[in-house]
């Protein structure tokens, strides 16, 4: 007995590293092809969306927006002393202008706004929030309504700060245009008299302390004409000569000085009054030097600092933990030094007041105590003249209050009209045009909503689909060569390829070849033979081409298998062996699927002997078993009756032995066996010949089953040659391109015969 070579595969290492290639590696041209290959989905999901935006569009009320621009500028601090001002505001803080935007997006200014343009009186505005109040009329009613219209009022209008300038732009969104007009001025018109009410209540503020005095004086100069006027009665004191008392002359002076006292206790307690009412960051920034400044600065430098770098690094960054621990430190040490500057300052002022009114308080002692001693000294006279002294000093001190008071009012009323830091720059014009909807925007929505949700679809198909697709997909995955790539002739039209020939009339012509309506579809098979000028022919001579270059031995018996039914086996074994006898060798074309058999009925002849009867001793070689078919040089070996043991009869020696004498007989043996994944057939039957062609079909073959495939074949030691990738359609790919390429070069062949035939008729 013969003794079976054990055929180990040149390829076994490549193989072997089918499962390490990566299974993922796509370049831009691959994700390029598959949306190429998905078009649909993507222009219809793109279709759907514009048709969504339109609509929305269409649905979507139209909005007006209107702009009014003002600027907003600091106010230099004042202070009361020497009557140069009457209050104060702050000037250099961090918070001036955010408070500013606030102020202009409050519940407040929105009010004083319904208010301007009398909207709680517009049915548009408080029906709704009239009949939530149920109609009551009442003060909180109606404080209630004008609320709920401020609210709805203020969430139209937008605060838009101009970088590096003072001006902002107060833009207003509505349904009307002429209501967006009137509400963005509105807006900036109820900002100006916001400040101008904070100045005036400010300036009465300090103003008010001056007049509680003068009445206090006023009702001290009036007790004191009546009590003279009482004892001029009494006494009947008709004149008096303080010229010759020294005590007189004394009280006098001491009078004076307690005028001086009180007007000094006067002004300092003013002073005093005005101070705990200034914020504690205007007086520390006044009184510090400029110190409060620095430190603000440098806070300010630190803060931008972190947050530049906060784009750059997170927050959790020791760099940024260690700046933002810095700001916090600057800033409680900027608090604390604001702090000890106002807590000084009030100090100070109120250490002076206390001085003040001490030194009055001894004057008035000192006065009163001399007033006695007057009176004791000298008759009704002397008292007279003292009080007299007193009333004169009381109207002289009421005249400088009065004085003090006109100045003080004439200072706030300028003061309000000439510090107005707020100018309307620009006012609001009617919009000619809505903002929103925008067709345009919608449309371009739509198409990037269309496009990103279309790709992501195709990428979500792509990631599902399991199934191998193209040849790159199969060089990847199983590391083995793509010998050739079969395109998918089915269009679902009756249409598989292209014709080259004479029409009816005559004329060269070159179209589709199509069945006739209702027929089927003409068989792939033995197109090489009955349409050789076909492109997929020219696609199998390729085929033939790349195998019997695979191989630096000759190629003698070749198995075509697959990994499941129907990827295309038999086809591929078929016209490789009609391409093959076109060379003019002695092929056979061998039909070793002993479960399915199907070539008897391609080549239309009979199958009652064959390879079983072969296999079976119940025919010997020679006698006919093989026979030649309509294509030259091919001869067929058909499977035989249907065994029981298929798989005990590919594995005897008498099919080893069989082959070994065919190799010797035919120029070419193909044999065709049943998939390698659903029996160990194609495994015995490629163990024997000298190499195994995979077949795989495009996009159904699952990358799993391929794997499993190749491993199997590899772990059995059976050399694989290559793969055919069947049914593959065109895109606009590599393979694409090539079979474009065979289209032309077999049409350019076509119109040269048949040039060369019309010349020899």
């Amino acid at each position: 007995m013969t003794s079976r070579p054990s055929h180990r595969s040149l390829d076994a290492a490549a193989t072997g590293a089918a499962q390490a290639g990566p299974e993922f590696d796509l370049d831009l041209g691959e994700y390029l092809r598959r949306l190429r290959r998905h078009w649909k989905v993507v222009a219809a999901i793109i279709v759907a969306m514009l048709a969504f935006h339109a609509a929305r569009y269409k649905m979507t009320p139209k909005v007006y927006e209107a702009r009014a621009r003002i600027q907003i500028k600091r106010i230099n601090v004042s202070s009361l002393s020497g009557g140069a001002g009457l209050f104060m505001e702050n000037w250099w803080n961090l918070e001036y202008y955010p408070t500013q935007y606030k102020l202009l997006e409050s519940r407040g200014l929105a009010e004083d706004v319904v208010h301007l343009l009398r909207l709680q009186d517009d049915p548009a505005f408080n029906r709704v929030v009239a009949a939530q109040d149920g109609g009551t009329a009442s003060a909180d009613a109606d404080s209630a309504v004008v609320g709920k219209i401020a609210q709805q009022l203020g969430g139209g209008l937008q605060v838009v700060p101009i970088r590096k300038t003072q001006l902002v732009d107060l833009v207003y969104r509505a349904g009307s245009p002429e209501f967006a007009m009137r509400a963005a001025n509105a807006f900036a018109e109820a900002f100006i008299a916001m400040g101008v009410k904070e100045r005036a209540r400010t300036a009465s503020s300090a103003s008010s302390f001056l007049d509680e005095e003068i009445t206090k004086v006023k009702k001290k100069i009036a007790a004191g004409q009546k009590r003279l006027q009482d004892l001029n009665r009494e006494q009947n004191v008709v004149d008096l000569d303080p010229a010759s008392n020294i005590t007189r002359r004394g009280l006098e002076a001491i009078s004076r000085d307690y005028s001086d006292a009180t007007a000094q206790r006067i002004e300092k307690e003013a002073r005093y009054r005005q101070l705990q009412s200034t914020s504690k960051e205007a007086l520390a920034d006044s009184l510090s030097g400029g110190l409060v400044s620095d430190r603000r600065a440098d806070l300010l430098r630190l803060e931008s600092e972190y947050e530049t770098k906060l784009q750059t690094y997170k927050e959790s960054w020791p760099a940024m933990i260690e700046i933002k621990a810095g700001i916090d430190q600057r800033r409680r040490e900027l608090d604390k030094l604001i702090e000890e500057q106002a807590n000084q300052a009030l100090q100070n002022a109120y250490a002076e007041l206390q001085t003040a009114r001490g030194r009055e308080l001894q004057l008035k002692r000192e006065i009163d105590r001399l007033t006695s001693t007057a009176i004791d000294e000298q008759s009704v006279a002397a008292e007279y003249g003292s009080l007299q002294k007193v009333l004169d000093n009381d109207q002289k001190l009421l005249d400088q209050l009065l004085r003090q008071q006109s100045d003080t009012a004439v200072s706030a009323n300028m003061g309000v009209r000439d510090n107005l830091n707020v100018d309307i720059v620009d006012r609001a014009l009617l919009p000619r045009t809505a903002i929103l909807p925008s067709l345009r925007r919608s449309l371009s929505l739509g198409l990037l909503t269309g496009t990103l949700l279309g790709v992501l679809a195709v990428f979500l198909i792509e990631f599902f689909d399991r199934s191998i697709k193209s040849s790159e997909e199969v060089e990847r995955l199983l590391q083995l060569p793509v010998l050739s790539v079969i395109p998918d002739i089915s269009s679902g039209r009756g249409v598989y390829g292209y014709y080259y020939g004479k029409s009816p009339s005559g004329q060269r012509n070159r179209g589709w070849m199509e069945t006739k309506k209702g027929a089927k579809e003409s068989p792939i098979e033995l197109l090489p033979h009955t349409q050789p000028r076909l492109a997929i022919s020219e696609a199998y001579r390729s085929l033939r081409t790349a195998l019997l270059l695979s191989s630096a031995e000759q190629l003698r018996v070749v198995t075509v298998t697959s990994a499941e039914t129907g990827e295309g086996k038999t086809t591929t074994a078929t016209n490789l062996a009609v391409v093959m006898a076109q060379l003019g060798r002695r092929v056979l074309l061998v039909d070793a699927d002993l479960r399915k058999p199907r070539l008897h009925r391609i080549f239309e002849t009979s199958n009652r002997q064959g390879l079983v009867s072969l296999l079976t001793r119940g025919a010997e070689v020679g006698q006919g078993v093989y026979r030649p078919t309509m294509v030259e040089n091919l001869y067929l070996l058909s499977s035989g009756p249907t065994p029981p043991n298929p798989a005990e009869l590919l594995a005897s020696n008498r099919m080893f032995e069989l082959i070994q004498y065919l190799k010797k007989t035919f120029d070419f043996v193909i044999i065709d066996t049943t998939p390698a994944l659903a029996v160990t057939d194609a495994t015995l039957v490629g163990a024997m010949s000298d190499g195994v062609l995979l077949c795989l079909r495009s996009g159904k073959l699952q990358r799993e089953d391929a794997k499993a495939c190749a491993n199997h074949l590899a772990m059995a030691e059976v050399r694989i040659l290559g793969t055919v990738l069947n049914r593959y359609r065109s895109t606009p790919g590599r393979y694409g391109k090539h079979y474009r390429t065979y289209e032309a070069y077999a049409e350019t062949s076509t119109e040269t015969d048949l040039a060369a035939t019309d010349s020899a008729a």
